[in-house]
């Protein structure tokens, strides 16, 4: 059931083709019979001390109904903590294994991360219920490309007023949708209750519904200290093409 598809539905006016074409997208995406590339996830906070910039790079591929093979490396790598810098999981489509922090296998030597293994689940989504909190990037381009409806609705959730705000926009010389949300990244407790904070998100979106990019700005901080934090994904993935059926062997 395509949940999180339903959902938009239900927020956006028919004549809200924002709203149309993500839908559009997920859909794509939830009846793709193989699915592989890359996402490319850069995050980059500035304030008055200077800038930091992190990026997560994801390779994946899937095959329907329980194949899978994701990998993430994050740089700069963060040593010495419980913090994944690499992050492996496969499914062979009867073991499955995932990486996991020292502190969730006593036996592993300290310092050093270890993989899990376990049976392999019945499909793509479950094996992200069983991992998904060990990603280093755990977003919705990789939800969609390891199709779980759950991860997918908690993202749309935060979205509100989809709308197109260009449908004649290009990335790299391909013609794309230029979806805008609002996008609620927190909120703010005050003397009269919680109040949400949003930010202006953008879907682009090819023209054969492929995400194509995906960004926002959080706005954190006071108006003397002002801090952002920019997250931005550059998605890369093919849906029902050749998959390299070596990447599916459990290690």
């Amino acid at each position: 059931m395509l949940t999180a598809i339903a959902l938009l539905a239900l927020t956006a006016q028919a004549a809200d083709t924002g709203a149309e074409v993500v839908s559009k997208m997920l859909s794509r995406f939830h009846t793709a019979n193989t699915i592989k590339g890359t996402i490319t996830f850069t995050q980059t906070a500035s304030s008055s001390a200077g800038t930091a910039k992190v990026t997560v790079l994801t390779t994946l591929q899937m095959s329907k109904p329980n194949l899978f093979f994701i990998e993430q490396l994050r740089q700069p790598a963060v040593e010495g903590t419980d913090t994944l810098s690499h992050f492996v999981a496969v499914s062979d489509g009867t073991r499955m294994s995932y990486t996991v922090p020292p502190r969730l296998l006593p036996w592993t030597d300290v310092g050093k991360h270890s993989k899990f293994y376990e049976v392999a689940p019945k499909s793509v989504e479950e094996g992200l219920n069983a991992f998904c909190t060990m990603l280093i990037d755990r977003s919705l381009p990789v939800a969609m490309a390891l199709y779980n409806p759950y991860e997918i609705t908690t993202f749309t959730r935060r979205l509100s007023n989809v709308t197109m705000d260009k449908d004649d926009a290009e990335i790299s010389g391909t013609p794309v949708y230029r979806i805008k949300a609002d996008y609620t990244y927190g909120a703010v407790q005050g003397d009269q209750g919680g109040a949400a904070l949003k930010t202006p998100a953008y879907i682009y979106v090819d023209k054969n519904y492929n995400l194509v990019s995906l960004l926002w700005q959080d706005l954190l901080g006071t108006p003397e200290q002002p801090n952002t934090i920019k997250s931005e994904w550059v998605v890369k993935l093919q849906t029902n093409v050749e998959v390299d059926k070596e990447l599916y062997k459990v290690k």
